[in-house]
């Protein structure tokens, strides 16, 4: 068992996937009352986040930043922009409904997407300094209100002012913690990988498994985009600006089960894309399926192997 059991992503996989088999086949199991049922609310979800990114903010040295910022930092950005050009590109070209049933609510959530928890289980104790400081600005990827604002760009009746605050808070009370009592990063330094098999679970709790194939279609082509137009080109990005090999790049990119969360919260915003969050939640939840085993594959193919 213990063979079989311990591979690359395996403490947030293993969690995820047990949970989402109960929540496919037996989903009353998970809602017998609580404080059992709370583990796997959306509450606890976003609980966990907030508290990662506290976390996050306490282990950000500023005197770090600087440097993390001209190397991560600069591969999310980039990866920002290219996320934005393309989600554009498909509002533009297309209408409203998509193509092939794909509309621009699932390519914003699935390109912008990306899995602390396998960040940090992928790169693993050979992490470096930067690389820890790094997981502060990926978890900040995780905000539902990036993709809100990226699908949002030309649309000035969208008020975005609120989410990106209550986004940003958690992050910013973590940065003043550590400035004011830098032995807390110390302290709070283990939580983060405590955390990840929790937040799996709870992500798991948002999979059925039947329903996630009945878009097989597109959802390949969703997971072919991800890979083809973001995942392998940013990997080479960061491997020219920081000789790595992309392994930064690479580790971070699974497809969440988080982002099943945001079509939901944009159309709060945005109530046009109401009729297709139903759609996209079923495509997304594909894409974290496959994308869940086939980054860790990839990475042991094409970083553990060159180390």
């Amino acid at each position: 068992m213990k063979k079989y059991l311990n591979f690359p992503g395996s403490n947030f996989l293993i969690p995820m996937f047990l949970t989402a088999i109960i929540y496919t086949f037996v989903p009353d199991v998970l809602t017998l009352g609580y404080p059992f049922s709370g583990l796997f609310t959306q509450d606890a979800t976003f609980f966990i986040i907030s508290t990662l990114l506290i976390v996050s903010g306490i282990q950000t040295d500023l005197r770090k930043l600087p440097k993390l910022m001209t190397s991560i930092g600069t591969v999310i950005v980039i990866k920002i922009m290219l996320v934005l050009l393309v989600t554009q590109l498909w509002i533009v070209l297309f209408p409203i409904s998509g193509v092939f049933q794909i509309t621009a609510l699932s390519i914003v959530s699935v390109l912008m997407s990306c899995n602390p928890g396998m960040y940090l289980v992928l790169i693993g104790e050979d992490i470096t300094s930067i690389e820890k400081s790094g997981f502060s600005l990926v978890n900040l990827l995780m905000l539902p209100v990036l993709p809100l604002i990226l699908i949002s760009v030309g649309q000035s009746k969208v008020d975005i002012l609120i989410p990106i605050l209550t986004s940003l808070l958690p992050f910013l009370i973590g940065i003043v913690i550590g400035e004011l009592f830098p032995k807390s990063r110390n302290m709070f330094a283990p939580l983060s990988m405590l955390l990840i098999p929790f937040l799996a679970v709870t992500f798991g709790a948002r999979i059925n498994l039947l329903n996630s194939f009945h878009s097989i279609g597109s959802g390949i082509i969703l997971l072919i985009l991800f890979y083809l137009v973001l995942v392998f080109p940013l990997s080479k990005i960061d491997d020219i600006l920081n000789d790595n090999g992309g392994r930064v790049s690479l580790s971070m990119h699974s497809v969440a089960a988080f982002s099943m969360s945001i079509p939901p919260f944009i159309a709060t915003y945005i109530p046009e894309w109401q009729p297709y969050v139903s759609q996209s939640v079923t495509q997304i939840a594909f894409v974290v399926i496959i994308s869940s085993f086939l980054t860790p594959f990839i990475y042991k193919k094409l970083i553990t192997k060159n180390n």
